[in-house]
């Protein structure tokens, strides 16, 4: 998974006009993370 997310944010960040996307991207991919998390802890 973190492979796959290093190439998305990578293909972000060379595309300038995606550019402004990049900080959407990266809260989905915390809340995906934080929603995963609290899963393991229920």
């Amino acid at each position: 998974m973190l492979a796959t997310t290093n190439i998305a944010m990578n293909k972000v960040v060379t595309n300038r006009c995606v550019f402004n996307h990049q900080d959407d991207i990266s809260h989905i991919i915390r809340n995906v993370i934080n929603i995963s998390n609290s899963f393991l802890y229920i």
